[in-house]
């Protein structure tokens, strides 16, 4: 990345032991993060959703009720792929920019609290 501008507008921060669950209409997985920002998330997964696919991120962050974010899939990368900065198989999720006051809050907070954050 050496000498490249930042093109984010949230900036990203690296995860460890953050999984999540998403899901399609009639599907479910569960992966790890690899990293998290206000505007999106990197999730690492063997088979990456198809690029433009609308997804509900669930995340957890002690609550008992759900914390649902709703994305759409913006980037696929390969791990064969060249130079990755995320250098393994996953998907780029943008998150919709309608989110609650309360669903904003909760994922600030998030990204304060996750092991790894910087």
């Amino acid at each position: 990345m050496g000498g490249e501008e930042e093109k984010r507008k949230h900036p990203r921060h690296q995860t460890q032991n953050l999984f999540v669950q998403y899901r399609l209409v009639k599907s479910a997985f569960v992966d790890a993060a690899q990293n998290l920002s206000e505007g999106g998330i990197f999730i690492s997964a063997e088979n990456p959703l198809p690029l433009h696919s609308e997804v509900e991120i669930i995340l957890t962050d002690g609550r008992p009720e759900l914390f649902i974010l709703v994305g759409k899939v913006v980037r696929v990368v390969w791990k064969t792929q060249g130079a990755s900065a995320e250098n393994q198989t996953g998907m780029a999720v943008e998150f919709k920019n309608d989110m609650s006051a309360d669903v904003r809050q909760r994922l600030k907070a998030l990204i304060q609290s996750t092991p790894g954050a910087e």
